[in-house]
This record gives structure tokens, sequence and C-alpha cells, in this order.
């Protein structure tokens, strides 16, 4: 089929399906390959002028070639799409395919013919056989590689549903990658602005730390100082979230009392909604516990209200109720994603303006919203989804418009023992004992106000701007200095670097590093000196403290 006996508009596709990364293809009712683009030719190992004229089964093996002849015969006698899944190779060479395989319009062949477009999952099908093989004591191991194969999943189906919308208009695709550049840049930027913002909460809880310090406990500011620093931690965890979406740090799960979570988000939820709005919190007096990182939970929660904020606008009302909820083995038949068993069910309802039959369906998928531009990422019910995925539970909404929303988050209960009780923490007390600590900081602000919190734990502390001020700085000590506290992203020289050196100059130093970087990207950056004592910014005077005691109490340096 000679390009120029192609119409316009079938020339344009064609250039577009020549340059595409994923194995394209067209084959006749009979099975024989009308057009094959470059990806399709090196996934077989044959050129694709060879290809074109040849049927299934001079490529591939009777049963393999029968599979794909079936999936063609289907479509054409339906006019239907069918997706099925296909190997090519053996052995380690071994690749699985997903393929659309479409009916083409008339107007492009002339005579009964498909389009089959394939998406490699090699590495997801190998990854699946991996995580068939493990048993449940590797759960915490799986747990991070879970998350990667859900958004691969979700990935494939985003971009299955992008070329869908792009054969039927072609301005699709200028949209998709303008937005896969601004999603893009997102990830390189999220990673250091979670870093300043780490800093800048250093100083803020840091310093609402010591004023507690400095307040009788009648004091009526203590209030105040302690919602500073309820924010200030829930902004902290927020961050630590945004490392995720950016580094994929891996979550760390813990025993929770979804009601208590809920409880302690209250106040924050009334405030993101407004006064117009009312919010009614209904918690079943009997709920289980679950097993899940605290920030997702929060996560679920505020994007479910904030999203039904939107829905209702300018008045009306929210409530959110929790209970048990038994999932029986015929329910779950019916209900995508869900596994029979026993269940902790948040419900969110809002009585807004709802949402229709096509807005409904893609409520979940990355980037989809109807708000208008510069109101919305789009990507907070798809997080939702994710995140509830990601914890082996379900997800479920009903609306219609005129009649509101309610969305219904599915998951498993944890019938182990429930969440330890955490003893509040003593105020920190003085324990440094006139050690001499050098702080190293670039951070000015952070700087001075960790330097006041080791002050009041009792150590004498010199500060250095960077690493080579420090290290003139240990040079002219003479072995007066006893521990190392440096940040870990400096210009010109990073902590672990610092920290050899310093110890070259002074053996037996003990060294605390500090970063506001997800803990698996400093790795990544480091190497091997990666090692030792590691503080996650933003710095509190407890955690500062736990985190000293440690370090003094290591043997060797």
């Amino acid at each position: 089929m000679a390009v120029d006996d192609l119409p316009e508009v079938a020339r344009l596709w064609r250039a577009l399906l020549d340059d595409s990364s994923d194995p394209i293809f067209a084959l006749s009712d009979e099975g024989r390959y009308l057009y094959v683009n470059a990806a399709f030719g090196a996934g077989v190992g044959l050129d694709p002028a060879e290809l074109v004229g040849r049927r299934l089964w001079d490529v591939f093996p009777p049963a393999a070639a029968d599979h794909r002849f079936a999936a063609v015969r289907d479509v054409l006698t339906t006019g239907q799409s069918k997706v099925i899944e296909v190997a090519v190779g053996e052995g380690a060479q071994r690749r699985w395919f997903v393929t659309t395989v479409k009916p083409m319009p008339s107007e492009v062949v002339s005579r009964p013919a498909v389009l089959c477009i394939s998406k490699d999952i090699t590495q997801r099908k190998l990854a699946e056989e991996a995580l068939a093989a493990l048993n449940e004591g590797l759960e915490r191991r799986v747990a991070a590689r879970t998350a990667e194969l859900e958004a691969a999943n979700e990935q494939l189906r985003w971009e299955m549903a992008e070329r869908k919308r792009a054969e039927a208009q072609s301005s699709a695709l200028e949209a998709r990658f303008r937005q896969a550049q601004k999603m893009e840049a997102v990830g390189r930027l999220a990673g250091g602005v979670a870093h300043d913002y780490n800093n800048m909460l250093s100083v803020i809880l840091g310093n609402a730390g010591l004023a507690l310090l400095e307040l009788s406990s009648s004091d009526p500011l203590r209030e105040r100082i302690n919602e500073i620093m309820a924010a200030g931690t829930r902004s902290a965890d927020l961050t630590r979230q945004l490392l995720a979406f950016a580094r994929q740090e891996a979550v760390a799960p813990r025993v929770l009392d979804m009601n208590a979570t809920i409880e302690s988000m209250l106040k924050l939820l009334r405030r993101l909604i407004g006064e117009s709005i009312e919010l009614s919190w209904q918690p079943a007096a009997d709920l289980g516990h679950l097993k899940i990182d605290p920030v997702q939970l929060n996560q679920i929660v505020a994007n479910l209200v904030v999203n039904a904020r939107d829905a209702v606008s300018d008045a009306g009302h929210i409530s959110i109720s929790t209970r048990n909820h038994q999932v029986e083995p015929l329910e779950s038949a019916g209900l995508a994603d869900a596994a029979a068993g026993t269940y902790v069910e948040l419900v969110v309802r809002d009585d807004g303006v709802g949402m229709d039959a096509d807005t409904l369906a893609q409520a979940f998928e990355p980037f989809f919203t109807t708000k208008e531009a510069g109101r919305g990422t789009g990507l907070g019910l798809s997080t939702v989804y994710g995140i509830v995925r990601q914890n082996r539970g379900y997800i479920a909404v009903q609306s219609a418009p005129g009649q509101g929303t309610e969305f219904r988050v599915c998951l498993p209960r944890h019938d182990g023992p429930g969440p330890a009780e955490a003893p509040e923490a003593p105020l920190a007390a003085a324990f440094g004992g006139e050690t001499r600590v050098l702080l190293v900081e670039d951070s000015t602000m952070v700087r001075e106000t960790t330097a006041r919190l080791l002050a009041h734990l009792g150590f004498r502390v010199t500060e250095a701007a960077g690493p080579e001020e420090a290290l003139v700085l240990l040079e002219r000590a003479a072995g007066g200095i006893e521990v190392l506290v440096t940040d870990v992203v400096m210009p010109g020289m990073h902590g672990f670097e610092l920290a050899r050196r310093a110890k070259a100059l002074q053996p037996g130093l003990k060294t605390l590093h500090m970063t506001g970087y997800a803990f698996d990207l400093i790795e990544r950056r480091v190497g091997p000196q990666a090692r030792g004592a590691l503080l996650r910014k933003p710095v509190t005077l407890e955690a500062l403290a736990e985190a000293l005691r440690g370090v003094m109490a290591a043997p060797g340096g």
C-alpha cells in the first residue's frame, strides 16, 4: 500500500504512526500485514519493508498466529475494538505486549482491515511473576514496588485513553505533549521546593518549640503556639508526600485509628471549606483499625473534602462518616478492584452539582478536571485512587447532576494489635553538658534557629556557613570539637564528604547529618558515603535531642 495512494488524512496519521515508539501495524482480513512501523519491525527482528505482504503465520508459530488472527476475525465480525495480550520470543528474550485491535475506517483502506497498537508490558509481567513468588514476610519490601506497578497500570490506561481521543481529534496530541512537559518540570522542581519548604518549617517549628519553653503552663499564648506547631507538623507530613510524588520515597505504614486521624483534621478541614459550607462528622463507635501511612490517610481525606468543597461551591453541606463494612464473595464479583473481606469504610458526601455519566467515567484519570484553567491540576482524585489501590482497598462513587456526590473508600481492616499509645513527649531538657558542637548550615535562618536549639540542649555551639569555613574552624579548634552537625546538600561539598575530611583532621569526631531531601535521593546522589546518623528536616527540638542522644551514645566516631 503506497503512501501516495493514501488520502491526505491517512498520510498524516501514517506519519504519526511511523514515529511512534509503540509497535503499530495493520492486518487484512486474511491476516496479511498491510502496514508496520519501525518499532514493530524491531520487535520481531525484521525490516518493516520485508513484513508488508506477509501473513501472520510467516512471522509467528502457528498457535501464536492463530491467537492473533482470532482477534482480527472477532473485531471485523463485531465492529468492536478488542484488547489481547501476546508474547514474542523465548527464554530470556521473551517480551509481553498488550495490543488493542480496532477496525480501520473504510475511507483509509479499500478492504476490511484492522489497526493494532501494542504496548510493551514486559517489566510489569516480570514484576508480577516476582511478586507472586514472595511470601507475606516480605510485605514491607513489596509495598514500594506495588506502588510502582499500580502507577504503571494507571499510566497505561491513561495512554490508551489519550491515544483513542487522539484518533478522533489530532489536537489532543499537542495537549498531551504539553501536559507531559509540565509534569516533567513538576517532577524536577518538587524535590527542591520540598527541601526549601522543609528549611522554612525548621525555622517555624524550632522557634515555636523554644517559645513554648518560655511560657508558663497557664499562659493563653500556649494554645496559639501549639496550633502553630500542629499546623507546621502537618505541613511537614504533606511535604514528605510531595517528596514521595517527586522521588518515589517509600511509604511508612503503621496501625491507625481512622476516627482519631479525622478528628485531628477537622479544624483544618473546616478552614479549607470555608464558613459558608456546613461540615458534619459521624464516626462509627466500634470502628476497626487500619495499617496505612498516616500521610496517605491525610491525603485521602483532604483531597475528597476539597473535591466536595469545589462541587458545593458557595453554600451547602459536606458530611464525613465511617463504618465497618464486610464485602461478601458474591458482592466482590460486582465491585471493581474489591476482594472479599472486612474493610474500614470512609464516606464523603456533598449536596453539590453532581457529575454526569461521562464525567463520572473519567473522575479518577490523571490530569482530568472540570475546573477552569488555573483552578485544578486533575491530580486530586487520581492520587486518592492510587493510594487506595496501593493499600489493597477500593473506591466507589455515586453521583448524578443536581443530586450531589458520594465517595466510599474501603481499606482493609487490620486485625492485629491496635495503635500503640504514643506517650506525650516531655520537653527536651538540657543534656549536652557543655559538649562543643560545630554546626554547618548554608541557610542563615535555619543555622541560627538550630544553634538556639543546640544551646537550649546544653551544647556549646560554633557556627559555619559552609564546608570550607567548617574545615578552617576544625583546624583552629585543635581537637576541641566533639560533634559535627551538618546539612547534607551544600554548595561546593556535600555533608558526607565534609564529615570524611573532618574526621581526618579530628579522629573520633561524632557526626549528625540533616536533610530536607528524600533519604533515597540522598543515597543515589552521594553513593556509598551516605552513611551515619541522618535527621529529617524540619528539625524540631525533640527530634534533634533524640538524634543527638543516639549519636553521643554510639561507640566510635
